[in-house]
């Protein structure tokens, strides 16, 4: 009955099998049908920067379809290469294949985005 409560979630891809969705739904993803939830931390390049899965359903497609269709607000982890799963490879700022993704993710234009 408190007001003002958020509930922030870390949904990396390893922290649950596939099919991820089932396991997103059962830690929070109920949540979101009456409170906020904002998934502030999440990502899934390898900590050299690689990209972790290359194929059309990856985690970046099925995270980001699942998050937007519950409604929850989401950002990514994080813009420094010393951190696993960083977006840049360097202080060069070089972005990662993640970077690119998520960027896109951020404009709408993912193929599993829709515009309303």
């Amino acid at each position: 009955n408190a007001t003002g409560i958020a509930y922030s979630v870390h949904p990396y891809a390893n922290k649950s099998p596939e099919p991820w969705a089932a396991t997103w739904e059962e830690n929070y993803g109920f949540a979101a049908n009456t409170w906020p939830v904002f998934a502030t931390e999440f990502s899934f390049d390898s900590r050299n920067g690689s990209f972790i899965d290359h194929n059309g359903n990856h985690y970046g497609n099925q995270i980001i379809s699942y998050l937007e269709g519950k409604g929850i607000s989401w950002c990514i982890w994080v813009y420094d290469p010393d951190w696993g799963g960083g977006k840049i490879k360097s202080w060069k700022y070089e972005p990662t294949e993640g970077l690119k993704f998520f960027s896109e993710a951020m404009k709408g234009k993912l193929k599993v985005q829709t515009k309303k």
